[in-house]
């Protein structure tokens, strides 16, 4: 790992992964019956990551956080007999920003993508979500009441694509 940091406004870091004969999730097919369980992984994974991360305050009341992640995932081996040879760039980028209502209210509104993601035989589509919440203090600060929605717009849907299945 690598990483850079200026005041509290900006950080960088670029870090390089590598592993082999791992656990992961895989999928078998047995009489049209996906079966999907832990496998000891018989190859070699490897990940490049850059992350950003942004941390302002445009104006006062109102804070912005910024982050990005890019990534290049490779992924060689076996998977029970069948061969798995994948390389993926996938990005994922969150936005939050907290504003200060007044002394006692408080709301946040948050994005959340990811461009996809690559594990073992899953490679995942991407997606996104909005999360919005207004908070309350009582109690002279030693409560709050908060009212939040995840997932605003109903788009945190999980689309899924597996390779190399073996075949029984």
């Amino acid at each position: 790992d690598l990483a850079y940091k200026y005041k509290h406004y900006f950080s960088a870091s670029f870090s390089y992964n590598r592993g082999q004969n791992f656990l992961n999730p895989a999928v078998e097919l047995r009489d049209s019956i996906y079966i999907t369980r832990p496998y000891n992984f018989q190859g070699k994974a490897q990940m490049l990551l850059l992350s950003l991360g942004f941390y302002l305050t445009p104006i006062e009341n109102w804070t912005l956080n910024a982050n990005l992640n890019f990534a290049h995932f490779t992924f060689t081996g076996q998977t029970y007999s069948e061969t798995l040879d994948r390389k993926a760039l996938v990005a994922r980028g969150n936005l939050t920003n907290q504003f200060t209502l007044s002394k006692t209210w408080s709301a946040e509104l948050s994005v959340f993508w990811t461009g996809g993601e690559l594990s073992g035989q899953s490679l995942t589509r991407s997606r996104y979500r909005i999360f919005g919440a207004v908070q309350k203090k009582i109690w002279k600060d030693m409560g709050s009441i908060r009212l939040s929605l995840e997932d605003m717009l109903h788009s945190w849907v999980l689309r899924e694509e597996t390779l190399a299945i073996r075949q029984t």
